[in-house]
């Protein structure tokens, strides 16, 4: 399951969304994305949503602040963005410093621009099967699900993983796509057992070559949202790929799987909120 190739094809659909707006709205849907230290990942993403935010058309604003940002400048700031016309989404990376407070941070966000679906109205909103912004990791591996023609609808799917970002949502999405769903985590005994019986694999416990080849069904989609560094600074999966790819029915690789598809879905976010907004 190729995230890079079909993140092309969605990028396109995305473009006309954008202009369609722009020509409705009189300015293109805005994206506002924060970011608190020097983390090299939440950089990096920061830089490539900047990159497919203009390839799309969208307006995007990098705010890079320093670690010692304190919470009331930070308070002050997402109350700026919230009140800024030309934004309609708000994207606060994380790993916050240790000093600052994520919980708090996130309920300042206006649940209208929470395009990351952390607020917890949008959480509660999820899991009460209602429309809300679904958090983009788990929103864009469902879509490659779909676009793939994955079939979930009474399948058996194993969610390897219950971060609130990833494991959580993707577990409500599936179940309400009528898969049968079970969540393993660092205390299920003999993750192997659940996993032989799956015809669907959702791995995101953030361990490296956690899940191997025999540890699988044959024919079983294998949906890999890891993102680790090994000792040679290679970018590595929870799933082994070269002991898991000749039995898979379909395999996310990584890179290049889900991770071109957490910005589209960030992006389509953007759009959805933006077309809220400025209809409400």
């Amino acid at each position: 399951m190729d995230g890079a190739s079909l993140a092309d094809k969605i990028r396109e659909e995305m473009q006309y969304e954008v202009q369609e707006f722009e020509t409705e709205f009189g300015r293109p849907p805005g994206l506002a994305m924060l970011v608190l230290g020097s983390d090299r990942r939440a950089i990096e993403y920061a830089d490539r949503a900047k990159k497919e935010a203009y390839k799309i058309g969208m307006q995007f604003g990098a705010y890079l602040w320093p670690s010692d940002t304190g919470d009331r400048e930070l308070q002050f700031l997402i109350r700026e963005l919230n009140s800024h016309i030309q934004y309609d989404g708000i994207s606060v990376q994380t790993p916050l410093p240790p000093h600052l407070n994520f919980e708090e941070m996130v309920v300042m966000i206006d649940p209208a621009k929470d395009v990351e679906g952390q607020h917890p109205l949008n959480v509660g909103r999820l899991f009460s099967n209602l429309d809300a912004m679904v958090p983009p990791p788990a929103a864009g591996g469902l879509e490659l699900l779909l676009r793939y023609n994955v079939p979930l609808t009474g399948k058996h799917a194993v969610v390897v993983g219950r971060s609130r970002i990833i494991g959580k949502p993707i577990a409500d999405l599936l179940t309400l796509a009528d898969a049968t769903v079970t969540v393993c985590h660092s205390q299920t005994q003999d993750l192997k057992h659940y996993l032989k019986d799956a015809d669907i694999v959702v791995a995101c416990a953030g361990v490296p070559g956690l899940i191997h080849g025999d540890m699988l069904k044959p024919g079983a989609a294998v949906l890999d949202f890891g993102m680790n560094r090994d000792d040679e600074d290679r970018m590595v999966g929870d799933v082994d790929w070269v002991s898991t790819y000749p039995l898979a029915g379909a395999i996310s690789p990584t890179p290049g799987g889900t991770d071109p598809m957490t910005i589209m879905a960030l992006l389509a976010n953007t759009i959805k909120a933006a077309r809220r907004l400025n209809l409400n």
